[in-house]
């Protein structure tokens, strides 16, 4: 009777240096794709917060300058945006110090922690915390607006490192890629750059078209950007 045939086969045992390659190289490829999208999608919850802060300090602005049934402003004479903070931190408890922060700015990521406060009262008074003016806040910020100024079109708070020229500086906290503007009515928007189609912000006197922030707000106002 003749013997059953045996066939012994050998099982291939890991990979071969080619599937090693094509895996590392599917790998590599997947990385270029997912890699950026994680970080504009990072980018774009940041600049989401961003505008949403700037939108609860303008609203905090509204109604610091409308309570008290007559209108106030911030005068011109505030030395710092730290200073303008502790006006609305004083008057409508908006002392979240955090709002005044932009993950992504070079200036904040190299600190070690952040201040939790704008300030806190001593004695009785208020007094802006030693910790929030030793930083430098993201924005700058317009003080000494003219009570009557026109809400829509006037800004109130804005990215820092804005120029006349209507684009904002490489060391911004966006770089060159933009910023935002939040109005005195609390729309916020955002610019890549204010230059185009002659400009996309209003002259408060003659009312054309202009790039320059500082054209924009009421005469006798300043911008304070820490800079």
């Amino acid at each position: 009777m003749p013997l059953p045939c045996t066939v012994s086969s050998s099982l291939k045992k890991g990979f071969t240096l080619i599937e090693l390659i094509a895996v590392i190289a599917i790998i590599g490829i997947l990385a270029a794709i997912i890699i950026p999208s994680v970080g504009k999608v990072r980018e774009n919850a940041q600049r989401a917060k961003s505008a949403s802060n700037i939108r609860s300090i303008a609203q905090a602005y509204a109604t610091f300058s409308s309570s008290g049934g007559r209108v106030r402003i911030i005068p011109a004479t505030v030395a710092s945006v730290q200073d303008w903070a502790g006006y609305l931190a004083e008057e409508v408890d908006l002392n979240d110090a955090s709002l005044y922060y932009i993950e992504s700015d070079p200036n904040v990521a190299a600190l070690v922690s952040l201040p939790l406060v704008v300030g806190s009262v001593s004695g009785s008074e208020f007094a802006v915390g030693s910790e929030f003016q030793a930083t430098t806040p993201s924005y700058a910020v317009v003080a000494g607006l003219a009570a009557n100024a026109p809400s829509t079109t006037t800004p109130l708070i804005f990215t820092r490192g804005l120029h006349a020229s209507g684009e904002w500086d490489v060391t911004a906290p966006w770089g060159k890629s933009g910023g935002h503007i939040g109005f005195l009515d609390g729309h916020v928007k955002f610019y890549k750059d204010i230059s185009s189609n002659g400009g996309e912000l209003v002259n408060y006197s003659s009312k054309s078209r202009t790039s320059d922030i500082s054209t924009a707000i009421s005469p006798g106002a300043v911008i304070l950007n820490n800079e």
